[in-house]
């Protein structure tokens, strides 16, 4: 496959249920229950003081979980909509999140972001699509150690545009004497909106999804 050679441009569930019959059938259910076996119980052989006492002693302990349980379920929806409020918060700021993923619309170029924690003699920047297939290799050479931004052309290693989506990329750097060194692959670009899926908040960076939890850098747009 042939290698293009470019000069750089300059990530707590919602507390389960208690088990058990009482969280089943609730707490009115379950005083029922324990009303209707008071009621019905033998006559010839009703329940014991030890075993009444038992039973209101269990009932008190099921009391104070299922109140437990219904405080962690309000304080899990209070710090739900906090976390709402705050990614909204977001919206028009420039982030930068750990991640390998770049969007590409059909006929634009995309930009890629890494670090090199050394000057590099020679850095390949390989780039997949949703499948996984390797549709171009970019090669560059001597940059030195920091963050680098580089302006992928949207093309394959045979020079055919490919299509709007997701891709992926992998960089492999190495230094003078061919000694491979540490790369931070990052995203980049400014929050167009949010959403949320499966209790999960992402950043929306116009086609591209970010989990707010893989942000570590947030910027102000300069006017």
């Amino acid at each position: 496959m042939a290698i293009q050679t470019l000069e750089p441009v300059v990530k707590n569930e919602a507390p389960q249920n208690s088990t058990g019959a009482y969280s089943r059938l609730g707490k009115e259910e379950f005083l029922k229950l324990f009303m209707a076996q008071m009621q019905y119980q033998n006559p010839l052989e009703p329940l014991k003081g030890t075993e009444f006492t038992a039973q209101l002693a269990q009932f008190s302990q099921l009391e104070q979980m299922w109140n437990i349980n219904e405080n962690l379920k309000n304080n899990q929806l209070f710090l739900n909509s906090l976390n709402n409020a705050q990614a909204v918060n977001f919206i028009g700021k420039n982030i930068k999140a750990v991640g390998n993923s770049v969007y590409l619309k059909e006929g634009d170029s995309a930009f890629i972001y890494y670090k090199l924690k050394e000057n590099a003699a020679k850095v390949f920047v390989h780039i997949y699509d949703t499948n996984g297939n390797l549709v171009t290799t970019l090669e560059l050479k001597n940059q030195k150690a920091g963050e680098q931004k580089l302006e992928w052309d949207g093309k394959d290693d045979k020079g055919n545009s490919l299509g709007s989506g997701q891709y992926s990329f992998e960089v492999e750097a190495y230094d003078a004497d061919e000694k491979q060194i540490d790369v931070i692959s990052y995203i980049q670009g400014e929050v167009t909106g949010v959403t949320y899926e499966e209790a999960i908040v992402y950043l929306l960076l116009g086609e591209q999804k970010i989990a707010i939890s893989d942000v570590i850098e947030i910027k102000k747009n300069e006017i």
